[in-house]
């Protein structure tokens, strides 16, 4: 019998090419205060023999369904949306003979009872009296069924929900589920570790642990503690944060390829910025990072530890908002990948704010695959009213530069029907796609229309209820398949979020056309500059074929071009710089200036911030 004082199980949708981030941190920080826990791989044992998982891209909504349809099975109201939705996910198993789709159904379902049975015979036969699963990427719908047969069979367990953003959220989730024992939110490993020493004393002084909610003995009755102080926040500067990803490798080291496997890494927690109005990622979590010389040590360990050499951020910025700091950061890893040539960052999440060029280069000589900027939007207006800390020539300049630099740029996404959003904000949206005819392909960089989705956590929800639009914000996915009283017996809002439930508006259509047009046309351009003279001529296609040719005889012209190229420049401040190098009157300079932008080859903002769409010094 193993000596196990906590059972973390990791349950679908969770990706099983990484290893969970915040068990794996938890399992060492438990160990530091002498608390023994394993991490079972639910999301394994439960796809491992069934057909419908052998695709590599499960959704999210086909990993949870079976669940769903076992939870239907406890509240069968929605049992008409699950069939259909079996039938549309994976209709070759149906619709040859739909007379078997019962038959069929009900196996897959078997199976994962066989595979709950499983599960609870390893936690009685271990003598595991605490259970750990998270709530994020709606993991909290196949935790509750497993909890439920859980309770049934072992009802002295107990059984703990973390990972939920608010109180609120953890609340009333907990008055749906009597069968878990404990909620957390926000940042968990204090609260854990306390949690763990009050069962372990048996004293039931709940209400001293920070950010929890508990049962109130006998009576039943919900009760929550305080959001705590800073020193209910890990210290990230110990190495007992470093993650353990030992139970993950017992499972998954001969079935996923060693290549494959991403190893979670965090600089640090929370967010520099934490202003933008639809975001709730950071909250119940305070902003710090760890030292640089703590997390180089980190990495180190975890490639010679297991062999792995690809990693990513789990941060939501990974910069932070010290860029002298971070620009140290990336000279240690380029150190780190001279000696381990491997080494790769495959995902990490920035704010393109005041990233220089040579900041971005060095990202891409320290090993960064990928990025994900955090766009949002391309309207100014629109970035604004969402209280974005960077603007669109902040994410223009980053992605073109990032792009030059073999950085691939991932989850670009265009927020839609935000509260405040009006024609003109969609009008400038569609009007800045032209900037980025050079970037934008089916293949490699694209945008993605995304709905804004709003919850109990959301800074938005506020505004809609005070305009008395809550109704109109109605649309759920998940809604659609799991029980009623998710969304009637408590606020709709806590658990899911919802999209707007009207029309897309024209104006995102004419986008969404505009968009699939610049991802199916080749734009490309060729610069040609005179090393003497600087004079420039350049040439656009479309496709292969010549649409516009230029040429600037004035040496202005080129020093305009070269001084954006790989910056970003106030328009008097560029002036100033130009100035020094060509004797240049400044009612000339702005008409230059104007023209390029009239040509599409520079782009500004409203406080005339400018940066330019092209490279050219490399012509010279």
């Amino acid at each position: 019998m193993k000596n196990i004082d906590i059972l973390f199980i990791l349950m679908p949708p969770s990706s099983k090419n990484i290893p969970s981030p915040s068990f794996s941190i938890l399992k060492s920080y438990l160990e530091h205060h002498g608390f023994q826990s394993e991490l079972l791989y639910g999301n394994f044992l439960y796809e491992r023999d069934n057909v419908f998982f052998k695709e590599e891209n499960t959704t999210e909504t086909e990993a949870l369904l079976p669940f769903l349809g076992l939870l239907d099975n406890l509240n069968p109201e929605k049992e008409e949306y699950i069939n259909y939705y079996f039938r549309c996910f994976w209709p070759e198993l149906f619709l040859a003979d739909r007379s078997i789709f019962e038959e069929i159904k009900q196996d897959i379902f078997n199976k994962y009872l066989v595979f709950i049975k499983e599960t609870i015979a390893y936690i009685n036969n271990n003598n595991i009296l605490n259970i750990g699963f998270t709530s994020k990427f709606h993991q909290w719908a196949p935790a509750a069924l497993l909890s439920y047969h859980i309770k049934k069979v072992l009802p002295n367990v107990n059984i703990i929900s973390g990972g939920w953003t608010n109180s609120e959220a953890a609340y009333n989730f907990m008055k749906l589920n009597s069968q878990f024992d404990f909620a957390i939110w926000g940042e968990g490993e204090i609260p854990l570790v306390e949690l763990m020493k009050s069962i372990k004393r048996n004293d039931f002084k709940f209400e001293q642990i920070p950010r929890i909610i508990y049962r109130n003995g006998n009576n039943d009755i919900l009760m929550k503690s305080g959001n705590g102080d800073l020193r209910t926040y890990v210290d990230f500067n110990s190495d007992y944060c470093i993650p353990n990803f030992d139970d993950y490798f017992k499972v998954y080291k001969d079935i996923i390829k060693q290549k494959e496997i991403l190893l979670p890494i965090e600089r640090g927690r929370g967010c520099n910025w934490n202003k933008c109005s639809f975001c709730y990622l950071s909250q119940g979590y305070k902003f710090r990072c760890k030292s640089t010389t703590l997390l180089i040590e980190e990495i180190k360990q975890l490639i010679k530890k297991y062999d792995t050499y690809n990693f990513f951020f789990t941060d939501n910025d990974v910069i932070g908002s010290d860029m002298v700091e971070f620009n140290y950061f990336l000279d240690q890893l380029i150190k780190l990948k001279q000696e381990y040539p491997l080494f790769t960052i495959k995902m990490a999440e920035v704010i393109s704010k005041g990233v220089s060029f040579e900041t971005i280069k060095k990202m891409s000589l320290a090993g960064f695959y990928s990025v994900q900027v955090g766009l949002e939007s391309i309207s100014d207006k629109l970035l604004k009213d969402i209280n974005k800390k960077q603007n669109i020539i902040d994410n223009f300049f980053f992605i073109k530069s990032a792009i030059n630099n073999n950085i691939l740029i991932k989850g670009a996404n265009i927020i839609i029907d935000t509260p405040n959003e009006t024609d003109q904000m969609i009008m400038e949206s569609i009007n800045n796609l032209h900037s980025y005819r050079f970037l934008l392909s089916e293949e490699e960089f694209s945008f993605e229309i995304i709905p804004l989705g709003v919850a109990n956590f959301s800074k938005y929800l506020k505004i809609i209820k005070n305009k008395n639009q809550e109704l109109d914000w109605s649309i759920s996915e998940l809604q659609q398949l799991i029980s009623e009283r998710y969304t009637t017996d408590i606020d709709r809002f806590s658990l899911m979020d919802f999209v707007l439930n009207k029309a897309e508006k024209p104006l995102w259509n004419l986008f969404g056309r505009a968009l699939r047009y610049y991802k199916r046309t080749k734009y490309s351009y060729t610069v040609k500059v005179n090393s003497d003279t600087l004079e420039v001529l350049y040439k656009e296609y479309r496709d292969n074929k010549l649409i516009k040719e230029l040429f600037f005889d004035d040496k202005l012209y080129y020093l305009i071009f070269f001084e954006l190229e790989t910056c970003i420049s106030n328009k008097t401040t560029l002036y100033s710089l130009i100035n020094k190098k060509k004797n240049v009157d400044f009612n000339y300079f702005e008409t230059c200036v104007q023209e390029l932008i009239d040509q599409d080859l520079l782009i500004m903002d409203g406080d005339e911030n400018l940066t330019s769409i092209i490279f050219i010094s490399k012509n010279v």
